[in-house]
Parts: C-alpha cells; structure tokens; sequence
C-alpha cells in the first residue's frame, strides 16, 4: 500500500463541523463524484474497490497547514485540554487553569505556529430588513494523506466541491498531489523516544517502549464488541495475547455520530477516543520485528473506521521530547540557560 499526499485548496467556505475536512467526508465527495459526474454506477467494480465496504483506501483527515509547503499537524494534547492546575508536574498549565484551546499548529523551526480557518459572516435578519458584513475569503489551505493500492489520484484531483451547501457556493476546492513531506522514520523515533526515556520505566533493560498518539478520534472496541477507550484488543490482534501492553494512557472519551448520506439515516453513536490521546505501551520484542509493524499501523491506522480518518497514530511523536531549563540549585543562580532533553509523560 502506498501514501500518497494532497494538498486541498478552499476557494469558498467548507460547510463541514469540525475545523478540518474529516475523511469520511473526502471519501464522500469521491463517491458523490464518481457517481453523479462520472456516471458510475454502485455495484462497478471501480466504485466498490475505491469507495465500497471492503475498499482498501484510507483517507485520512486533512488538516489545516501553512499554504506554501506541507507542515505536519499536531493536535493539542488531551492533558493541557483537561488540566486544572492540580499536577506541579503539567508544564502547561503553569499553575492555571488550561484554556480551552482547541486549535491545531505546525512546526516551524522549532516553534509551534498557530493556523485558523478563514470564515464569512452569514446574513441575520434584523425587524424586516437583511443586514450583512462583507468579508473577503481568502484560501484555505489542507493537507492530506490517503493510502491505496490503486490509482486514486486521477480521480481525487477531479473533485471540485467537498462537504454540504454546494448549491449556496460551499466547499470550492482544488486538490492537487504534492511531495511527501520530510519525516523521521519510526526506527529514529522509537530509538530517540527509548534513550531518554525515564528510568522509573526501565526496569527491564530488555523491554522496549513505545507511544501511540492519536492523530485523529479513535474508535476501539472489546473482544464483545463493546465500545472501550483501550486499544489493548488491536494490540492482541496484531501481535498476538500478551506480547504489546499498555503501561500507562493519557486518554479523553468523546461521542461520535454523524449523518450516512447514502442511507439517508443518522450514523449510530459511537465512544470515541479524541484526537490528542496518547498510550505508551511495552513490549519484549526484539526492535528489528517491531519496526515494520509499528510502520504499518502508523500508515493505516488503528481501530474501527480507519478508511474514514479515524484511528491515525503517529507512533513516538517527537512532542515528547523537548527541552526545559535546567534549575541550578548549587550555586543559587536560578535557571540555567543549558537545556536538558527528556521524555514528558504527561505529552
């Protein structure tokens, strides 16, 4: 299966809920395509391989980005979205309670950068008159990721609406292929995230530990096929029982619903795990096996409903390793300006 990266102009208000393009909506917009502007019908082969049940094509959530060059996105971790002060350890609070941000960024020199969604104000009837306030919408830029086997880029690049309100002039975008962005590989970062892990967690020197941080709501389920926040059934699926286990979750529960176009029915509502959520989990196995599957969960997701952006896992984000000033208490001088590298449990 190979990744292949988009970039999403908007060129009018995207009438879609959250502050990105979720990608059971892009997946929306291709089947919508294929069927009402290519002509094809349900039951063809091309439509059930790109858009069926079965469909082996993941499209991810495309996310907000700066408009010249592909940035990765990094959701706002659930501890600052649910801290209250209460933790000296939380370096985000700051002994405060967190505001509720709720914004996603992209890393530039080393700083995390702000980006927000242009909107438009909409007319509100005043007695009876309609008064409006003009704004000027300037282009949105997303980015994406989908991957497939098949040849999805000839049709993607097609698509000129996304989301609802496409007769009031809603969701105009242009999708165009860009080059994959500049990414360390899961072995630096596995490596990376292991050395400067603390040694409260190494009491085993033959254990290896690695974190999934959700990227996307996450969508896990039991053996009974109940709704849970623990992805330790995907685990055991993967690896087999008792081979990969969660030490340690960091971990924000949500609800899911949403609406089938194609059934012209309500989805069920589902308990989700937010985007931001993170596990770290350990395991015995030798690094050089667990790379390739840690590579593989990291390109197709985990959990339920991967195909429509939901499970995306980023595996030892590099979040987790930051700097903090160092407090000289020897010699009284207060903080140091040398910085010490170290693995933040509380992400």
């Amino acid at each position: 299966m190979i990744t292949h990266f988009y970039r999403i102009t908007a060129l009018s208000p995207v009438a879609v809920d959250p502050d990105y393009i979720p990608g059971a909506v892009l997946r929306g917009a291709l089947a919508y395509h294929l069927l009402h502007e290519e002509g094809i019908s349900a039951d063809d082969p091309l439509f059930q391989a790109l858009c069926g049940t079965e469909s082996p094509v993941i499209f991810r959530n495309a996310y907000l980005a700066h408009r010249s060059h592909w940035s990765e996105v990094i959701p706002l971790p659930v501890r600052p979205r649910i801290s209250r002060g209460y933790d000296p350890q939380t370096p985000f609070a700051n002994g405060r309670n967190a505001p509720p941000l709720t914004r996603y960024g992209y890393l530039q020199q080393e700083q995390l950068i702000p980006v927000f969604v242009d909107t438009r104000y909409l007319g509100r009837p005043v007695i009876s008159e309609v008064q409006w306030q003009d704004q000027q919408f300037q282009p949105t830029t997303f980015f994406t990721a989908i991957s497939s086997e098949l040849p999805v880029s000839e049709w993607l690049q097609k698509i000129t609406t996304v989301g609802a309100g496409k007769t009031r002039g809603f969701g105009q975008v242009t999708i165009e292929a860009v080059d994959p962005p500049p990414q360390m590989d899961v072995a630096d970062r596995l490596e990376q995230f292991n050395r400067h892990l603390p040694d409260r967690f190494k009491s085993d020197s033959h254990d290896v530990y690695f974190t999934l941080d959700l990227q996307s709501n996450a969508i896990f389920q039991t053996p009974d096929r109940c709704p849970t926040l623990n992805p330790q059934t995907e685990l055991n699926r993967i690896w087999g029982e008792g081979r990969v286990t969660v030490v340690w979750a960091e971990v924000q529960h949500g609800y899911q619903g949403g609406w089938n176009g194609a059934w012209g029915l309500p989805r069920p509502t589902t308990v989700i795990a937010q985007m931001g959520s993170c596990y770290l989990c350990r395991t015995a196995s030798d690094p050089a096996t667990l790379i390739p599957v840690l590579t593989a969960i990291e390109r197709d997701g985990l959990g339920e409903r991967t195909a429509e952006g939901f499970g995306q896992i980023k595996i030892c984000s590099e979040m987790h390793v930051f700097a903090e000033p160092e407090e000289n208490h020897a010699n009284g001088s207060g903080t140091s300006p040398q910085t010490r590298t170290y693995f933040s449990a509380r992400y």
